[in-house]
């Protein structure tokens, strides 16, 4: 009966009992969190377990009461448990390091705005603000925090602009509304920036699908470049659907561009192979003064292997382009020239044997051969048909030597006798004309033609003698002439021997030009080698060449039809690139004429001014007397267009000069900090300033990047080393917390206040927030020590009076009052025994607790006793007594 008279009161029936016994817990009861677990948790009454849940401090059991009790008001009590512990107005609660941990990680927004608008630790509300995304709760902690480093940092935590608007026409904190105006400045700056690239967007996509249209030049891929570029500096933002359009229309114009280089690059190859052409043309040029005639008959071989060769190198070649006419006649001429060269050669070399025969005889041997024999036939073909191209060999030259008969002796003898005459002083007859001296001129000439088988001049040196005869009959000449007529005779059918097959050759070559056309271009220089070749042929007596002639003629009119359509047209086009180079130089000047120099855009200029002579280049062919106009008009343009360039260029290299110089200048300042700031504005200004010619710009900005980049590093070796100077301070003052003992309670007050001086002496960095707590921890540790000095004393002093105290042998009725007084002011419970005796205690002092409306400490109260109780300390104590004396005195500073 009376053990459930005495259980404890948080074990009462009644709910209130059960609230004031919660109440009634000291902390420093071992019991305390477990009894206030068991309330909180299976109390069957909500009020007790709301009660409980605002004293506990366990996270974990305060978070399920929250989201498990079934009452409201038991949650808010448990939420409220939660705020407060984590804004460090609950004394049980954890330390500093712990709640900053813990507000760090929590995502509860109720949490978060108590500890924001009632932690007395500035570090927990800027810690709980940066977690906080309520724009309305920002709002108010930036009008009504606490502190200006709160406000400003629950403004800098708001971007939704109309929460800005608002907190601008609330607030009063200078500084927030500094940051307001700012932040919203900054976001109408970047609408006004948006609207802009949407605009250029728009302007871009204009003029890309009117650049798609338009006729392609060399300026236009470098235009494209540009319009792509400038796209991309807009299309961060862009929808779907226009970046679409733009990729739509950039790639219709990269299709031309494409189109363009597939064009360039035949071109160069057509290039290569009209130098290969060129090339090969040069090589049989130069082959001429190769050769050399003691060595040609070896030479055959090599010689048409080249000739194979330079065959091979034109054909391949012309498969790629076309040669052009005249340089593809020549090449075939020579070529053809070459060709029966070699065949020259070769029937030289079959005939060499008898013709060493014929140059190692005597001469009236060789004579008699060459009248009846056909080595002397085929020496005189040889000789009369040795192509220009070969040098004539010694062995040829030696058996014309004797073949070609001498001078007779009465022909010889009255120039003889007149050279004699003449040397002797003798006057030469009277009866000697101009006339006749220009007969002998002719005759002598006549006789030195034949002699050389040049039918040619021989033919027309005898009709001029002839003629002259005619006028001025002279017996003994016209014996001379009668005497070389059958040398001219002989020559003559030797021509028609060999030049006349030719002739039916040529003209059968002719016919078949028009059976079988070229393309016009080698259609009219095969024409003109013919024509040369027949007229290589001719002699003087047309009568005998006029029959093959008119047939030649007829043939080579009906071939030269087909050209005359293809030059028409060619002629058109020549016309044709000559506007088309007109028109780019109207291009260039209203280009010029209308540019904003001010406002250009110099990249894409420089870029026009280099590929504009290209395409003025590549507008082939023009006739050059026609073309001579427009090119001096559009070498005017190109200088006044690289004027202007350059006129920029250098406006704009002084400004980077300038620049240049004040960063190199910056170099030599003592306060890095400022230089530093310097040369960041110059940056800016750097890339604020005007365009500068490549190489110019490479040069100055080198300079400028070297001496930026030289104060950076500056910078850079400065901080570092700073940096390096607090990791040192931050590893001493470590090791002075780490050496640092905890407080002792036996420690003396001298000794506490060493220890907050040398606490307060280690230096910290600044920024090393975690240190500084941790050494204001220990300071406040110090200090609670210290201040709890004189409660510690007064303990060992009633601890003292307590062991001073003599031994009894057993305890009287003044001892156990004393026990059952000392405990319960100590408000410690009493052993069983002992409970009658401390009710009726309690009830004897009833009267005098309810006249005393404030808290007596415990301490002061066990001291109270003690000394009004000093007798029975006198009279002795037993052990048991002396035990719960001493156990009651020291619960008390618990």
């Amino acid at each position: 009966m009376l053990g459930k008279l005495f259980k404890p009161r948080w074990q009462h029936a009644n709910a209130d009992q059960r609230l004031r016994a919660i109440h009634e817990l000291a902390p420093q009861d071992p019991q305390r969190t477990q009894i206030l677990t068991t309330l909180a948790r299976g109390d069957r009454a909500a009020e007790v377990r709301a009660a409980a849940a605002s004293h506990l401090s366990d996270f974990k059991l305060l978070d399920q009461l929250v989201h498990q009790d079934p009452d409201p008001s038991v949650r808010a009590a448990a939420a409220d448990r939660i705020n407060r512990l984590l804004a460090g107005l609950a004394s049980e609660g954890p330390g500093l390091d712990n709640r900053l941990r813990l507000v760090r990680l929590t995502a509860n927004p109720e949490a978060l705005a108590f500890v924001a608008r009632h932690s007395p630790d500035s570090v927990c509300r800027l810690a709980a603000v940066e977690r906080i995304r309520d724009p309305h709760l920002l709002r108010e902690l930036a009008v009504q925090g606490e502190d200006a480093a709160l406000r400003i940092a629950a403004a800098e935590q708001i971007t939704d602009e109309d929460s800005l608007r608002q907190l601008q026409r609330d607030g009063r904190d200078k500084k927030v509304l500094q940051h307001v105006r700012e932040q919203l400045r900054q976001y109408q700056q970047v609408r006004d920036a948006a609207e802009s690239r949407r605009q250029t967007r728009e302007k871009l996509i204009s003029e890309l699908s009117q650049h798609a249209t338009r006729t392609p030049d060399a300026l236009y891929g470098a235009r494209l470049t540009q319009l792509c570029q400038q796209w991309q500096a807009v299309a961060e933002d862009a929808d779907p659907q226009v970046q679409q359009a733009f990729e739509d229309q950039a790639a219709r114009c990269q299709a031309v561009v494409d189109e363009l280089a597939r064009a360039r690059e035949a071109q160069e190859r057509q290039a290569a192979a009209r130098a290969e052409q060129q090339a090969a043309l040069a090589q049989l040029d130069a082959l001429h003064g190769a050769l050399d005639a003691d060595t040609l008959i070896d030479q055959a071989g090599s010689l048409r292997a080249l000739l194979d060769t330079q065959q091979r190198r034109w054909d391949e070649a012309c498969a790629v382009a076309d040669a052009e006419p005249d340089l593809a006649n020549r090449f075939q001429t020579l070529l053809s020239d070459w060709r029966q060269a070699l065949d020259t050669l070769l029937a030289f070399q079959a005939a060499q044997d008898s013709l060493t025969a014929l140059a190692e005889g005597t001469e009236a041997t060789a004579m008699e051969a060459a009248d009846t024999g056909a080595a002397a036939l085929n020496a005189r073909t040889l000789h009369d048909t040795w192509p220009a191209l070969l040098p004539r060999p010694t062995l040829l030259t030696q058996v014309m030597a004797r073949l070609t008969p001498a001078p007779s002796t009465d022909a010889a003898a009255p120039h003889k006798r007149s050279a004699h005459a003449d040397a002797k002083g003798q006057t030469r007859p009277r009866s000697r004309t101009s006339e006749q001296e220009a007969l002998d001129a002719l005759l002598g000439a006549l006789q030195r033609e034949l002699r050389q088988r040049n039918l040619r001049h021989a033919n027309r040196l005898c009709h001029k003698a002839e003629a002259l005869l005619a006028e001025h009959p002279d017996a003994s000449r016209a014996a001379r002439l009668e005497k070389l007529r059958p040398q001219l005779s002989e020559l003559r059918d030797w021509h028609a021997f060999a030049a006349e097959p030719k002739k039916q050759q040529l003209c059968e070559r002719m016919e078949a030009l028009c059976e079988a056309p070229l393309d016009p271009e080698e259609q009219a220089n095969a024409i003109q080698a013919l024509h040369d070749e027949w007229r290589s042929l001719m002699s003087s007596d047309q009568d005998s060449d006029q029959q093959s002639w008119d047939r030649f003629k007829a043939a080579s009119d009906r071939a030269y039809e087909p050209c005359r359509a293809h030059f028409r047209e060619l002629d058109a086009e020549r016309q044709a690139n000559l506007q088309k180079r007109v028109a780019l130089c109207d291009q260039l000047q209203n280009l010029l004429d209308s540019q904003d120099w001010a406002h250009a855009d110099y990249p894409a200029l420089l870029d026009i001014r280099r590929k504009a002579p290209e395409e003025f280049k590549a507008l082939q062919p023009v006739r050059f007397t026609d073309a001579r106009d427009v090119g001096r008009r559009f070498s005017a343009l190109l200088t006044r267009f690289s004027e202007q360039l350059q006129a920029a260029s250098d406006e704009h290299a002084a400004q980077l000069e300038q620049l240049t110089v004040e960063a190199e200048a910056l170099l030599g300042q003592e306060d890095l900090r400022r230089a530093t700031e310097q040369a960041k504005a110059l940056q800016q200004r750097w890339k604020q300033a005007g365009w500068v010619m490549p190489q110019q710009y490479r040069s100055l900005h080198k300079r400028f990047r070297k001496a930026c980049d030289t104060l950076f590093n500056r910078q850079k070796d400065e901080r570092q080393a700073q940096q390096a100077d607090e990791a040192r301070l931050r590893d001493a003052a470590r090791e002075v917390l780490d050496c640092l003992d905890p407080p002792d309670d036996a420690a003396d007050a001298e000794t506490l206040r060493a220890a907050v001086r040398e606490l307060e002496a280690v230096d910290i960095p600044r920024r090393d927030t975690s240190l500084q707590q941790r050494r204001q921890a220990l300071i406040a540790r110090y200090r609670e020590q210290l201040a709890a000095q004189p409660r510690r004393a007064l303990v060992q002093q009633l601890l003292a009076d307590i062991d001073s105290a003599p031994e009894a042998d057993e305890a009287c009725d003044a001892q156990r009052t004393l026990a059952v007084a000392l405990e319960v002011s100590a408000d410690v419970p009493s052993p069983d025994d002992a409970r009658e005796e401390r009710m009726r205690w309690q009830l004897e002092q009833l009267p005098k607790a309810m006249k005393q409306q404030q808290t007596v400490d415990r301490l002061k109260a066990c001291a109270e006793q003690l000394t009004a109780q000093q007798p029975v300390l006198g009279s002795g104590l037993a052990p048991a007594i002396r035990q719960r004396l001493r156990s009651a005195v020291q619960a008390c500073v618990r």
